[in-house]
C-alpha cells in the first residue's frame, strides 16, 4: 500500500504532543510519539508508552526497544513505517527531537533516502519556549494535549539563570538554522507554533 510518511522534528514545548494527538484524532493518520526517546525501564518526560502506539505497533514496549536497538534502520523500515498498515491508513509518522535527527546518523540517512516529509515545529519567541520548559522540569508535568489553557492550573514561581537561558536559546536556534539548512527546498515544512497545521 502508499501512504505518506512524515516526521515532526522540534525542539521542547512546541505544542508538539498537542499536534501528535490532534493528528491521530483523524481516523487515516497514524502518529506516534518520540519513538526514539522511549526507554524499556522508565516513562519519557511523563510519556506513557500508550495503548494507542502499541496497538498500531503491533508489539510490547520492550519488544519496540529491542527491536529498535537491534536494528534501528530495520525498525524504521518494518515496525514504524512498515507497509503492511490496514487501507484506511493515509499518513503514518513519529515526532522527534532535534538531537535525536542530527546526531543519529542511520535516521538521519534513512530520512534522506526514502520518501519522508518532514513537519520543522518550531516556537519563534524561544523566552516562551524556555520558561515553559522551566516550569515542566519543577511541576513534572510535561504533557498537556489541550488546545486551551487550563487557568486554574498552579501558579509556579521560580528565577531563571542567565547563562542557561543563553544556552537554551543557542542550541535550539542552532539546531533550527541546521535543520532549514540540511532539508530547505527538499521536503521541509516550516510551521510556526500557533499557525494552523495540515498535511
Amino acid at each position: 500500500m502508499t501512504y505518506t510518511k512524515f516526521i515532526i522534528v522540534c525542539s521542547v514545548r512546541t505544542s508538539s504532543n498537542l499536534l501528535v494527538e490532534k493528528l491521530r484524532s483523524h481516523p487515516n493518520i497514524v502518529s506516534y510519539p518520540e519513538m526514539f526517546s522511549m526507554t524499556n525501564t522508565r516513562e519519557y518526560r511523563g510519556q506513557k508508552f500508550s495503548s494507542y502506539t502499541r496497538k498500531h505497533l503491533n508489539l510490547s514496549e520492550s519488544e519496540a526497544v529491542l527491536s529498535r536497538e537491534k536494528d534501528l534502520e530495520y525498525f524504521l523500515a518494518n515496525v514504524l513505517l512498515r507497509e503492511n498498515y490496514p487501507n484506511q491508513i493515509k499518513a503514518v509518522g513519529f515526532k522527534i527531537m532535534y538531537e535525536d535527527l542530527i546526531k543519529n546518523k542511520i535516521l538521519k540517512d534513512f530520512i534522506d533516502n526514502h520518501s519522508i516529509k518532514i513537519i520543522h515545529l518550531y516556537r519563534a519567541n524561544l523566552l516562551d519556549s524556555y520558561i515553559s520548559s522551566r516550569r515542566a522540569q519543577i511541576t513534572g508535568c510535561w504533557i498537556n494535549t489541550s488546545i486551551k489553557s487550563n487557568s486554574k492550573s498552579k501558579k509556579v514561581i521560580f528565577a531563571l539563570d542567565p547563562e542557561k537561558c543563553r544556552d537554551f536559546f543557542e542550541e535550539t536556534e542552532y539546531y533550527n538554522q541546521l535543520v532549514r539548512k540540511l532539508y530547505f527546498g527538499k521536503k521541509l515544512w516550516n510551521s510556526h507554533i500557533w499557525r494552523t497545521l495540515l498535511i
